[in-house]
């Protein structure tokens, strides 16, 4: 069972200016330690809100880029809750279990493995609608994208 930390951080102010969103990520923290780590992958979540231009790169590495710039908005905002238990993180969304979610889901946890500490890198997961399992977090996330 989950519990609701003392604090329930609305990420609005932190997402403002993504492109739109007034979507709301809510976190579920067990500890203060687990509230600033939810801080710290809410912040990273928000920098994959700031426009990226590859019109500078080669056509090629736009066309393999492209499809990953493509999904940083919706990784950016598209976490619904936030449920940190003793460092484990489980990022949960509305995703439809899919390729392009599936995608995203590796983003979110980009952002997550970038925020744990390096020896806390197994068992964190990005949920889609459902409680279906988007991605499981590899260590190498933390150097995606």
């Amino acid at each position: 069972m989950r519990r609701l930390g003392a604090v329930a951080i609305v990420a609005a102010a932190l997402l403002a200016g993504c492109g739109g969103s007034d979507d709301e990520t809510a976190i579920e923290a067990s500890t203060p330690a687990d509230e600033e780590l939810a801080a710290a992958i809410v912040e990273r979540l928000d920098a994959y809100n700031d426009s990226f231009d590859l019109t500078s790169l080669p056509p090629d590495q736009q066309a393999e880029l492209g499809p990953i710039v493509d999904n940083l908005p919706p990784a950016g905002g598209g976490v619904e809750t936030l449920v940190i238990t003793a460092g484990l993180v489980e990022a949960e969304t509305g995703f439809a279990p899919d390729p392009e979610s599936e995608q995203t889901a590796r983003l979110i946890c980009g952002a997550i493995m970038r925020s744990v500490d390096a020896d806390n890198r197994t068992g964190h997961r990005v949920l889609g609608e459902g409680g279906v399992v988007l991605a499981d977090c590899v260590r190498t996330d933390a150097d995606f994208p």
